[in-house]
């Protein structure tokens, strides 16, 4: 998504709020320009929803729980996936299984159990109702002031993967995963070249999302920021109705990590555009 603006905290989201991969829709899905499915929740996600009331803990079990629910559905996939490869050199085989309605089956509910979690994420950052406002646009109704988003917002950066993984994990054993091209976090910048964003944001397969592996090991995450890059300016030209086009820095390395256990990193960024 382009950046937005969601609730009276907004003056620290705006610099530090690191969003979950699964709320991270582009603006084009967002105002509709793609058409993909909007499944109705599962009726066994019905009690599944974000609720103010809840104490933090209570809301982490919550969201176990779907994720559990995408994790499981995401190798029931992968193992039909495989039946289908070893029955695929015998046509009496698939004439009796039609394996691939099941596949359909698996993918729209892992849709319909997606949707879930990014409601889930979108509510449990902006309330039950999403007050978000585009940055530009921005009424000073949330919390800052007008003045001060106008100040700060150019600071504020997307981090994205890479959309050449496929290309760079592409030998024997490799896995480039299921992360190419995603937009994945935000944060902001401390110095010209310093971004400050959220340690998880470099996490090994996070939740149901893999991260590229190479044949002989998981790729750590100070080499996983190499394979990202952030974008800036990517958000709503209030005149043209058009998102701007980005100003892209390449992730060079992680200079502090998670030290003290502390959910934090501090990339260093390269030169626009390499």
């Amino acid at each position: 998504m382009s950046f937005r603006l969601c609730s009276w905290t907004a003056a620290v989201v705006l610099m530090t709020c690191m969003f979950s991969p699964t709320t991270l829709l582009s603006e084009e899905l967002r105002r509709g320009r793609i058409a993909l499915p909007s499944p109705p929740p599962p009726d066994d996600a019905r009690n599944l929803k974000y609720d103010p009331i809840k104490n933090l803990q209570e809301s982490a079990n919550t969201r176990a729980v779907i994720v559990r629910k995408l994790d499981a559905l995401m190798k029931e996939l992968h193992e039909n996936d495989e039946v289908q490869i070893r029955n695929s050199e015998s046509v009496r085989a698939l004439a009796e299984i039609d394996l691939s309605s099941i596949r359909r089956r698996i993918r729209d509910d892992i849709e319909s159990w997606q949707q879930v979690l990014m409601t889930f994420d979108i509510e449990s950052i902006c309330g039950v109702r999403d007050r978000s406002q585009e940055v530009e646009s921005y009424d000073g109704s949330l919390g800052p002031t007008k003045q001060f988003v106008k100040e700060h917002q150019p600071s504020t950066g997307q981090i994205q993967w890479n959309d050449d993984l496929a290309t760079t994990f592409d030998q024997p054993g490799d896995d480039p995963g299921n992360v190419n091209g995603v937009r994945w976090c935000s944060g902001t910048l401390i110095t010209d070249k310093l971004f400050l964003t959220a340690g998880h944001c470099f996490a090994v397969n996070p939740g149901s999302w893999r991260t590229p592996q190479r044949a002989s090991d998981s790729v750590p995450p100070k080499q996983l920021a190499s394979l990202m890059h952030v974008n800036f300016n990517y958000q709503l030209d209030v005149t043209t109705g058009q998102i701007r086009q980005a100003a892209v820095y390449p992730i060079i390395r992680l200079l502090e990590y998670q030290l003290g256990n502390l959910d934090y990193a501090i990339a260093e960024l390269g030169l626009a555009g390499c």
